[in-house]
């Protein structure tokens, strides 16, 4: 008894006499009323396990049923959601084609704003006649201020040029006095002088007055 109790296999009681009570009922894990209810219990029916194996797959098909169906109803609920390619390339078919027509139209004003211009801006005879006017005048003028400070312009009002052996203009007299030699020009001609020139405190006027021949 003791070792039925410590098995670790399971133990069916069946003496065999339904009227008698063995210990080892008492410490086995199922008793049977004979061997035969031993062999049932211990091994079960083949049409029972085969409905239960019948009810298990019905089940797993029906699950998987189910999931498939809630998956498709998912996807399609996404597929709803996305365009398709169709309508994607057709949107930015008709974005290009505004984008093209803007710029036509842009391309379009520019050239109407720049004709515009032009014909503002005409180049009529008399306004080309006005321009060639104002330059001439504005030449003669500056013709006349060139002639007015030429040489022979301030020479012919009493001055007198004054420049050394080599042809340099002599401001100063002590230039003057360094200077081999000195180059004197009038309205009328030039002529040169040699010698030492000093300076003296004369009376403004006598020009001529410290050189020597």
């Amino acid at each position: 008894m003791r070792a039925v109790y410590n098995s670790q296999i399971p133990i069916i009681s069946a003496v065999g006499h339904e009227t008698d009570t063995m210990l080892i009922d008492y410490a086995a894990d199922v008793r049977a009323p004979t061997p035969t209810g031993a062999a049932e219990f211990a091994v079960p029916v083949k049409s029972d396990i085969y409905n239960t194996l019948l009810t298990i797959d019905l089940r797993l098909k029906n699950n998987m049923t189910r999931r498939l169906s809630e998956n498709k109803q998912y996807l399609e609920a996404l597929g709803r959601g996305i365009p398709s390619l169709q309508r994607i390339l057709e949107e930015y078919r008709q974005r290009v084609d505004e984008r093209a027509n803007r710029l036509k139209l842009a391309y379009y004003n520019i050239f109407c704003r720049c004709r515009s211009s032009l014909k503002m801006f005409e180049l009529r005879p008399t306004y080309i006649e006005n321009i060639l006017r104002l330059k001439r005048e504005t030449l003669q003028n500056l013709m006349i201020r060139l002639e007015s400070v030429s040489i022979d312009s301030v020479l012919k009002r009493g001055f007198a040029w004054v420049k050394d052996e080599n042809d340099k203009t002599i401001y100063e007299i002590k230039q003057a006095k360094n200077a081999k030699s000195l180059k004197i020009r009038f309205v009328d001609g030039e002529f040169a002088l040699t010698g030492k020139i000093e300076r003296k405190k004369a009376v403004q006027g006598d020009l001529f007055a410290d050189y020597t021949n």
